[in-house]
């Protein structure tokens, strides 16, 4: 979710609930990609990134939302992760008999990222952005109905960027030349550290400690 969207979010919200909603901004990953901000989001002694691509926080491999939870747990015994999709549906009782005890628990919404990471979809990201302003007041709702939930926090992983017109050939850059961890259109994740006409290489060191020794590349601007 953008930051803009997540202001216009906050109004709304201001306007419906009673209490206080505010909105701040949080410095994202490099790179900006779902994994890695889930990563961050977690409480963490350490982040772990394979030279095969995958991710673990605390030695958990939180590809799925069980290893999200299992992280979680290590936080505190009172903790649970689920996804939007399980709870939708639930009722009041469906509701307590799930959360009941719990003090901490995260809640995976995942519309805006499935549509706008897709080219055949891409140009539907911002009705996916009002079809996701409707999915969470209704969480919010839910919760504080259901719940009486008092601190709700809605974060996103990372943000999104919008193109409509196609990339031309003269707008991109050419891919690195080392071996990469991982290459794709946004990025590339690479224990060489090359110097790319327009584009601006940043060592991991930042979220995957002194020991690592990858460089992740983006394009300027």
């Amino acid at each position: 979710m953008r930051y803009e969207a997540a202001r216009e979010f906050s109004d709304l919200l201001n306007t419906e609930r009673k209490g206080s909603t505010q909105a701040f901004h949080l410095l994202g990953t490099l790179p900006s990609s779902t994994k890695f901000g889930m990563a961050a989001l977690l409480p963490h002694q350490d982040i772990n990134y394979s030279h095969k691509g995958e991710i673990s926080v605390d030695g958990i491999n939180i590809q799925g939302t069980e290893g999200r939870g299992k992280v979680l747990l290590n936080y505190s015994q009172g903790a649970i992760a689920v996804t939007y999709h399980d709870i939708k549906d639930m009722k009041r009782q469906e509701y307590k008999d799930l959360f009941e005890g719990k003090r901490l628990a995260y809640i995976y919404h995942n519309g805006i990222d499935a549509i706008g990471d897709h080219a055949a979809t891409a140009r539907d990201v911002f009705n996916a952005v009002e079809k996701s302003f409707a999915d969470l007041r209704l969480l919010v709702k839910n919760l504080i109905n259901n719940l009486s939930a008092t601190h709700i926090y809605i974060t996103s992983d990372h943000g999104f960027l919008y193109r409509r017109s196609a990339l031309q050939e003269c707008d991109k850059i050419p891919r690195a030349t080392g071996e990469a961890v991982e290459d794709n259109k946004r990025f590339v994740v690479t224990g060489e550290n090359e110097d790319i006409k327009g584009a601006l290489s940043f060592s991991m060191e930042y979220l995957l400690g002194q020991a690592n020794d990858l460089n992740v590349i983006v394009p300027r601007g």
